[in-house]
């Protein structure tokens, strides 16, 4: 009987609920920024779905400063009334709409427009052509442009050219941009850079850089444009297009 009593006991006793990882990006290899108690005060920004668990972006207090990040899952508290409100809402505009026979028309409830859901950039930290630490994280324009070239790849060069023009333009607006080249750091490279007058960091040797993202020689050119959150809003645009897409986005921020 004894034994039996102190199973019953220990089976019923709760586990303790974890605290839930804040991390940099959606990605499995994710940095992981602060552990947040699952009661934690957090807002909410937008919920990307595509994985096993859905990404959510949030902005949390850590110690004392608003700090952005994503967590996987609703397990915090703030994200799972988050999820019940949006499927209220969800179920308000399903809901048929039948008139009334005598009472007076109702106004609907405001339900808040959710953003468009972009997938997260990976996070990456490199040396530029000077020697410094550079990263995607470190870029803060409203509109930000990551480009990988080499100066063996003719589109990919003029792909640069019109990343410069775009951040000698518009940068006092908000665009920020970051090159990634795909070559040695070679008295060629500088005198090309130089040439250009390039006024934003290039890392130079960034082949495993451009590994994570599945980019190679033979898939140039690429260029990211990011949103302020760091989140992919296209990277398949390239000459005027590239051009026009950008100056749109700056017009509407």
């Amino acid at each position: 009987m004894y034994p039996y009593v102190a199973f019953f006991i220990l089976w019923q006793a709760p586990a303790q609920q974890a605290g839930v990882p804040l991390i940099d990006d959606c990605s499995d290899s994710a940095t992981v920024l602060a552990t947040l108690a699952v009661s934690a005060p957090v807002e909410v920004r937008s919920a990307i779905a595509g994985n096993v668990k859905t990404c959510y972006a949030v902005t949390a207090m850590v110690d004392g400063k608003p700090v952005k990040g994503y967590v996987q899952g609703n397990d915090l508290t703030a994200v799972a009334e988050f999820e019940r409100q949006r499927v209220a809402a969800s179920i308000v505009k399903a809901a048929p709409s039948e008139p009334a026979a005598t009472a007076p028309p109702v106004a609907p409830p405001v339900v808040a427009v959710e953003k468009p859901h972009y997938p997260p950039f990976a996070n990456f930290s490199a040396k530029d052509m000077k020697g410094k630490f550079v990263s995607a994280r470190g870029l803060k324009g409203k509109v930000n442009l990551v480009c990988f070239w080499s100066p063996a790849s003719k589109t990919s060069f003029q792909e640069l050219i019109a990343v410069v023009r775009l951040y000698s333009q518009f940068h006092k607006d908000g665009v920020d941009a970051l090159a990634v080249n795909l070559s040695g750091d070679s008295e060629e490279l500088r005198d090309t850079v130089g040439d250009l007058r390039l006024a934003f960091p290039n890392v130079p040797n960034g082949y495993e850089v451009a590994a994570r993202y599945n980019i190679e020689f033979a898939t140039l050119p690429r260029t990211y444009v990011l949103n302020e959150n760091y989140e992919i809003i296209t990277s398949a645009l390239h000459g005027k297009a590239l051009e026009d897409f950008v100056k749109k986005l700056i017009g509407e921020k």
